[in-house]
């Protein structure tokens, strides 16, 4: 499946993940805004990597959690456990206070990874860094140097873009600024690279043999069969869910807006997530009954949720530079379901994508609304027929396995 030798081959993944197992534990502990879509992401790639390198892959993970008390627990410490496919998972432990935890992740996760390398017998030791988190870059660089280790940057989101939407103060901003200067000096001295959108690369200097672009993916599993979903345009009501984080950036407040200004009273918006718009949304689902809010839950449990909508909604409008740097992931699940799916015209999101997809064409309330109306009057057999179609594009072209092999390509190229 790939060009390496396996025998002289040892390869580590650094991340934010956290396994099934822990899933309750990090939704019902962390009282702001848990990071479950980059969570998923991160196991696609390590579910693509353990195909391709059965038995040569070992995760180190660090449970990225809001500092306490935005988290219930001081001490992050779960020791270590296994994946699915028999990979060692190691989860980095330390003290969850702000500042202090990331010099300690730091300390913590070198040691760990140290230990890999010198226990490895293989000639070639890769590691790939799933996301720009502080602590990462630093210690990869440092490994690197020290132990010969090849590195392989994952960038699912620019470091000036991790915030959008959420109120941060002065003095904060001071250090995110400072932190941000870092993340690029040690971020530019990669070996290679995984971006989400071609524009990502521009504030990296790299040869373009060295990097790929992976939007995203879906896992290799089949979608939903047409017995499984709940299509409740045959219980009368017509329901349009969205599943992300609660921010006027990510354009919830226009979608609260444009689906209010529709009469129809068979029409139903469910929207889950937490963010900083939660309690707005609690004022909407009070003043229109239509909508329903419910909470932070599970990824089985929004899947059920997708097994009962008419159609999905991303509203990520074009409104702010960060949209040209990033690709909303949840597009990619949506089409994974077999719903229609509605999205806009974002400068992230590859021209293909649109042929899949429902656009909403003008980016403004009365633009929605019209987009809204248009896909939720469609006759059953039309919404149903768009959306299996779209599924098995998106199983087909843009399953893990599949995106995958990009970073294998990557990794060819730099042990070589």
């Amino acid at each position: 499946m790939h060009e390496s030798n396996e025998k002289d081959l040892s390869i580590s993944f650094l991340g934010c993940v956290f396994d099934e197992k822990l899933a309750d534990y990090v939704i019902n502990n962390d009282h702001n805004f848990p990071q479950l879509a980059a969570n998923k992401l991160g196991w696609l790639f390590i579910n693509g990597l353990e195909h391709y390198y059965e038995g040569l892959l070992s995760v180190f993970s660090v449970i990225n959690v809001s500092s306490y008390p935005g988290f219930s627990d001081l001490l992050i410490c779960k020791g270590h456990t296994q994946t699915s496919k028999g990979s060692n998972l190691i989860y980095i432990p330390y003290i969850n206070i702000k500042l202090i935890k990331h010099l300690i992740i730091a300390i913590s996760s070198f040691f760990l990874l140290a230990r890999w390398a010198v226990k490895s017998k293989s000639r070639n030791k890769i590691l790939v860094v799933y996301s720009m988190y502080a602590p990462f870059p630093v210690v990869s660089r440092v490994l690197s140097l020290c132990f010969r280790v090849k590195s392989i940057l994952i960038v699912p989101d620019l470091p000036e873009h991790m915030r959008i939407g959420v109120p941060t103060p002065w003095y904060l901003k001071m250090l995110l600024r400072i932190n941000r200067w870092q993340l690029y000096l040690f971020g530019r001295l990669f070996d290679g690279y995984i971006f989400l959108t071609k524009f990502m690369t521009e504030g990296f200097n790299v040869q373009p043999d060295r990097y790929e672009i992976i939007e995203g993916c879906v896992d290799s599993l089949p979608g939903y069969n047409s017995h499984e979903s709940e299509n409740s345009i045959n219980g009368g009501q017509r329901i349009l869910l969205y599943a992300g984080q609660l921010n006027a950036a990510y354009g919830v407040r226009i979608l609260l807006l444009a689906f209010t200004s529709l009469q129809n009273p068979d029409y139903r918006l469910w929207i889950c997530g937490s963010g900083p718009m939660r309690e707005e949304v609690l004022r909407f689902c009070d003043m229109d009954k239509r909508i329903k809010y419910y909470g932070v839950i599970t990824n089985d449990e929004v899947n059920s949720l997708c097994r009962k909508a008419t159609a999905l909604i991303n509203p990520r409008t074009a409104d702010g530079t960060f949209t040209k740097y990033s690709f909303p992931s949840k597009i990619l699940e949506y089409l994974k379901s077999g719903k229609p799916t509605i999205i806009c015209r974002l400068e992230g999101i590859p021209e293909e994508y649109y042929s899949h997809t429902y656009v909403v064409e003008d980016q403004n309330e009365a633009g929605f609304s019209k987009a809204i109306d248009l896909v939720l009057s469609k006759p059953a057999d039309e919404l149903t027929a768009f959306g299996r179609n779209s599924q098995k594009w998106v199983q087909k072209n843009k399953n893990n396995l599949v995106q995958v092999n990009k970073i294998i390509k990557i990794i060819n190229k730099i042990i070589r």
